[in-house]
């Protein structure tokens, strides 16, 4: 009899838990989402991204993530705050993109304190968090982060939150591209080609941020070109005025490029 109750309790438990992990989803395995957090984040990375011959399916890899978050993995409120921020997957709805960045980066997640205040920075409503969003990027350069410093130069090159000062913008770009970082490769070698900023034509300096911007794009492999880089400068105001034609022209100029190319 005790064995009978023991083997009813083990099967009662045993449903719980499968219960509480999830079933099946949209036709996914149950070894897909029948699992930790941790897996169940790296699914909704693998639909986010199109990886393991999964299709882009943002709704799903936000909801992933969502999943993930409540089951107790603050990454997963990192990347479901871009969901929110960006309005992929869901509607786009800062004010819960900002609380699920302050969240994460309150358990663990630095980088999510980076994403919280280019919000304070850049977002309406936000306005009084501005001081807190400059703060934050300086203790993050402090502490190596490159997304931090490439805000900054975008903030010294603006003079929107801080004294308007080329010098310093460049000489964030230039922390940010030590540790490869696309764009501010790629705004710093059309500063020496273009002459801007106060700075004069220097090929010699041009010519190595082209080389760097190559080099570090063959190590990603996300296909980026020089112009590619530039274009989402021009488009969204990052160390040049937005200026849209400048950016479908680039746009052009990526596109016609061999596969390969940087």
């Amino acid at each position: 009899m005790n064995k009978v109750l023991f083997l009813l309790i083990f099967l009662f438990s045993f449903v719980i838990f499968i219960f509480v992990q999830g079933g099946d989803y949209n036709g996914d395995t149950n070894n897909d989402y029948n699992s930790n957090a941790i897996r169940v984040y790296n699914l909704g990375t693998m639909y986010y991204h199109g990886l393991s011959s999964r299709p882009v399916d943002k709704k799903k890899a936000c909801d992933l993530f969502e999943r993930s978050f409540d089951l107790g993995y603050y990454e997963a409120a990192f990347n479901l705050a871009h969901c929110y921020r960006r309005g992929e997957g869901v509607e786009k709805d800062i004010d819960k993109a900002a609380l699920l960045y302050r969240t994460a980066a309150e358990n663990g997640v630095d980088e999510a304190l980076t994403s919280l205040a280019v919000i304070y920075l850049n977002e309406e409503g936000f306005e009084e968090n501005s001081r807190e969003g400059i703060d934050i990027l300086f203790e993050r350069v402090d502490e190596g982060d490159e997304y931090a410093a490439f805000h900054l130069g975008n903030e010294y090159y603006a003079g929107r939150h801080v004294e308007k000062d080329y010098y310093e913008a460049i000489n964030y770009y230039k922390l940010a591209a030590n540790e490869g970082h696309s764009l501010s490769i790629s705004i710093l070698y059309l500063i020496y080609s273009k002459g801007i900023y106060g700075q004069n034509v220097d090929m010699d300096k041009s010519r190595y941020y082209s080389n760097l911007f190559c080099g570090v794009e063959k190590i990603k492999g996300d296909g980026w070109t020089i112009e590619f880089a530039l274009a989402g400068a021009y488009k969204y105001g990052w160390g040049v005025d937005v200026d849209l034609e400048k950016y479908e022209e680039l746009i052009r100029e990526h596109e016609s490029k061999e596969n390969g190319e940087c």
